[in-house]
Protein backbone atom coordinates (compact mmCIF):
# COMPACT_ATOMS: atom_id res chain seq x y z
CA UNK A 1 0.00 0.00 0.00
CA UNK A 2 1.57 3.33 -0.78
CA UNK A 3 1.41 6.42 1.25
CA UNK A 4 -0.40 9.37 -0.28
CA UNK A 5 3.20 11.75 1.15
CA UNK A 6 4.84 8.97 -1.67
CA UNK A 7 4.51 10.87 -4.81
CA UNK A 8 5.83 13.96 -2.91
CA UNK A 9 9.54 14.49 -4.01
CA UNK A 10 11.90 17.01 -2.89
CA UNK A 11 14.10 18.53 -5.43
CA UNK A 12 17.10 20.22 -4.36
CA UNK A 13 19.79 22.59 -5.21
CA UNK A 14 17.96 24.91 -7.34
CA UNK A 15 18.96 27.46 -9.83
CA UNK A 16 17.51 30.90 -9.30
CA UNK A 17 15.64 30.78 -12.66
CA UNK A 18 14.09 27.19 -12.15
CA UNK A 19 10.50 28.50 -10.91
CA UNK A 20 7.45 26.04 -10.81
CA UNK A 21 6.38 26.34 -14.69
CA UNK A 22 9.96 25.37 -15.70
CA UNK A 23 10.53 22.72 -12.90
CA UNK A 24 6.82 21.44 -14.20
CA UNK A 25 8.46 21.46 -17.74
CA UNK A 26 11.35 19.82 -17.02
CA UNK A 27 9.60 16.89 -15.57
CA UNK A 28 7.29 17.08 -18.65
CA UNK A 29 10.32 16.92 -20.98
CA UNK A 30 11.34 13.09 -18.91
CA UNK A 31 8.54 12.09 -19.12
CA UNK A 32 6.69 12.67 -15.66
CA UNK A 33 3.53 14.85 -15.37
CA UNK A 34 3.25 16.93 -11.87
CA UNK A 35 0.44 17.80 -10.10
CA UNK A 36 1.86 20.34 -7.82
CA UNK A 37 5.32 22.19 -7.80
CA UNK A 38 6.24 24.28 -4.75
CA UNK A 39 8.96 26.66 -4.44
CA UNK A 40 10.12 27.01 -0.76
CA UNK A 41 11.10 30.66 0.35
CA UNK A 42 13.03 31.63 3.27
CA UNK A 43 10.51 33.71 5.53
CA UNK A 44 13.19 36.22 6.28
CA UNK A 45 14.69 37.25 2.50
CA UNK A 46 11.98 36.42 0.70
CA UNK A 47 13.84 34.71 -1.64
CA UNK A 48 13.33 31.34 -3.16
CA UNK A 49 15.66 28.36 -0.77
CA UNK A 50 16.73 26.73 -3.52
CA UNK A 51 14.70 23.71 -3.00
CA UNK A 52 11.47 22.84 -4.22
CA UNK A 53 7.98 19.86 -3.45
CA UNK A 54 7.09 18.38 -6.85
CA UNK A 55 3.89 16.26 -6.27
CA UNK A 56 3.06 13.66 -8.77
CA UNK A 57 0.11 11.65 -9.81
CA UNK A 58 0.64 8.86 -7.62
CA UNK A 59 3.46 6.92 -6.04
CA UNK A 60 4.44 4.85 -8.82
CA UNK A 61 5.32 7.95 -10.80
CA UNK A 62 7.45 9.38 -8.31
CA UNK A 63 9.14 5.95 -7.72
CA UNK A 64 9.72 6.21 -11.52
CA UNK A 65 11.16 9.54 -11.19
CA UNK A 66 13.48 8.72 -8.67
CA UNK A 67 14.89 5.84 -11.31
CA UNK A 68 14.88 7.27 -14.22
CA UNK A 69 15.06 11.29 -14.20
CA UNK A 70 17.25 11.53 -10.63
CA UNK A 71 21.14 12.17 -11.55
CA UNK A 72 20.15 13.29 -14.70
CA UNK A 73 20.48 16.92 -16.65
CA UNK A 74 17.55 18.94 -16.08
CA UNK A 75 16.61 20.10 -19.87
CA UNK A 76 16.94 23.65 -20.86
CA UNK A 77 19.66 24.03 -18.02
CA UNK A 78 22.03 26.43 -17.97
CA UNK A 79 24.70 26.12 -17.03
CA UNK A 80 23.84 22.18 -16.95
CA UNK A 81 22.37 21.59 -13.58
CA UNK A 82 21.43 17.57 -12.64
CA UNK A 83 17.75 16.54 -10.81
CA UNK A 84 18.82 16.10 -7.13
CA UNK A 85 15.69 14.42 -5.80
CA UNK A 86 14.64 12.57 -3.02
CA UNK A 87 11.44 11.68 -1.40
CA UNK A 88 10.00 13.83 0.61
CA UNK A 89 9.99 13.02 4.39
CA UNK A 90 6.29 12.21 5.78
CA UNK A 91 5.73 12.44 9.43
CA UNK A 92 2.59 11.33 9.66
CA UNK A 93 4.12 7.93 7.24
CA UNK A 94 2.94 4.30 8.77
CA UNK A 95 6.20 3.43 9.05
CA UNK A 96 9.39 3.24 10.33
CA UNK A 97 12.44 4.66 8.10
CA UNK A 98 16.13 2.48 8.19
CA UNK A 99 19.41 3.52 7.53
CA UNK A 100 22.06 1.49 5.64
CA UNK A 101 25.73 1.82 5.33
CA UNK A 102 27.25 0.55 2.36
CA UNK A 103 31.17 0.86 2.23
CA UNK A 104 33.64 0.40 -0.77
CA UNK A 105 30.97 2.18 -3.18
CA UNK A 106 33.07 2.72 -6.64
CA UNK A 107 33.58 7.07 -6.49
CA UNK A 108 32.00 7.09 -9.84
CA UNK A 109 28.53 5.75 -8.69
CA UNK A 110 27.14 8.63 -7.87
CA UNK A 111 23.60 8.66 -5.80
CA UNK A 112 20.85 8.59 -8.38
CA UNK A 113 23.20 5.28 -9.82
CA UNK A 114 23.48 3.53 -6.18
CA UNK A 115 19.82 4.50 -6.04
CA UNK A 116 19.17 2.16 -9.27
CA UNK A 117 20.93 -0.05 -7.59
CA UNK A 118 18.65 -0.98 -4.58
CA UNK A 119 16.05 0.97 -5.31
CA UNK A 120 15.05 -1.05 -8.73
CA UNK A 121 15.29 -4.10 -6.63
CA UNK A 122 13.77 -3.22 -3.23
CA UNK A 123 10.41 -0.98 -3.32
CA UNK A 124 10.74 0.07 0.68
CA UNK A 125 13.96 2.16 -0.67
CA UNK A 126 13.40 5.44 -0.41
CA UNK A 127 16.45 8.07 -0.91
CA UNK A 128 20.50 7.55 -0.78
CA UNK A 129 22.25 9.93 0.81
CA UNK A 130 26.34 9.44 0.65
CA UNK A 131 28.29 10.53 3.56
Amino acid sequence: MTNPGDKTLWMGDLETYMDANFIGEAFARMGEEVQTVKIVYDKYSGRAAGYCFVELQDGDAARRAMLNINGKVIPKSKPPVTFNLSFANSPSAPYTEYNLFVNNVPYELDDAGLFLVFGDRYRSCITIVRG
